[in-house]
């Protein structure tokens, strides 16, 4: 029966990942705890996290066709559209870490995103996000959630500048207990390692070019995270140019699916599903 469920789970997260990312398909009034104190003192977030950051793209050109690499940072802004202000405010600064993101694409067409690329999630009471600290200041603090880069993509003009919205589909992989929760207020971390990785993340982002990055930029996202400490990365006083290497600034969404009548039917539901298919290959 084990495998079985674990089949149609697996059946259920493809077809989430593979369906147009509606409204309907993300999870509503699903509620986060900045600091991992529990559900009696979370907010709740009526559809998404804001977020708001900048990565530097790499990018292998043949033609009019290329292969890239992505590696960002980010902080968590607000929720819904609103900034963490008043009673949603808590003194925990949320910041995120991406890393060794890859795809390919076409010059003045679309790229898509490889599996693979991790993105690790933290907590942390320092409010440093934008210093020298490690990593731009995001990946100070408690690491609570790792995530898997299972998909997305989006457009870009002649230059390689992305255009429009672009979507980095993510899986939870490792969620600590604490954070997040349903709206009932069961915690969602019970649910990660159990589940087809495809089945729980999802963000979108909309990325602009940034010609005049601060100097923290260049040096903490660009030279350190991006470039391993080499100095303008190798390209000399090409560096920050498109279409071969360029920083971008980002902002967009954070949001979890599946919607709640699916997470109800992990809790019946798919068992009798996965009853029944084991029935039929029995």
């Amino acid at each position: 029966m084990h495998n079985a469920f674990k089949q149609v789970l697996a059946a259920a997260g493809f077809a989430l990942a593979c369906a147009p990312m509606s409204a309907s398909a993300f999870l509503q009034n699903w509620k986060f705890d900045p600091d991992g104190s529990g559900s009696a003192s979370a907010f709740t977030v009526n559809e998404y996290l804001d977020y708001i950051g900048n990565s530097y793209i790499q990018n292998s050109i043949s033609g009019s066709s290329f292969t890239f690499s992505d590696n960002g940072v980010f902080v968590v802004s607000g929720n819904d559209g609103t900034p963490w202000v008043g009673l949603n405010a808590k003194p925990v600064e949320i910041t995120g870490l991406l890393q060794n993101a890859t795809g390919s694409g076409t010059l003045g067409g679309s790229f898509t995103f490889n599996p693979g690329g991790t993105l690790t999630l933290y907590s942390h009471a320092g409010f440093d996000y934008g210093s020298t600290n490690g990593f731009f200041g995001a990946n100070n603090g408690t690491p609570f959630a790792t995530l898997s880069l299972v998909g997305g993509g989006g457009v870009v003009n002649t230059s390689g500048l992305p255009n429009g919205n672009i979507s980095m589909i993510f899986a939870f992989t490792n969620l600590s207990c604490g954070y997040a929760f349903d709206s009932l207020g069961n915690d969602l971390c019970t649910l990660v390692p159990s589940l087809p990785p495809i089945l729980f993340g999802f963000t979108t982002t909309n990325a602009s070019y940034v010609a005049n990055p601060s100097t923290n930029v260049k040096q903490e996202v660009a030279v350190e995270l991006s470039c391993g400490g080499v100095a303008n990365c190798g390209y000399g006083t090409s560096f920050n140019q498109p279409p071969t290497n360029f920083i971008v600034s980002n902002n967009g969404q954070f949001r979890l699916i599946p919607e709640p009548a699916t997470l109800a039917l992990l809790g019946g539901g798919l068992v009798a599903l996965g009853l029944r298919r084991r029935k039929a290959l029995a």
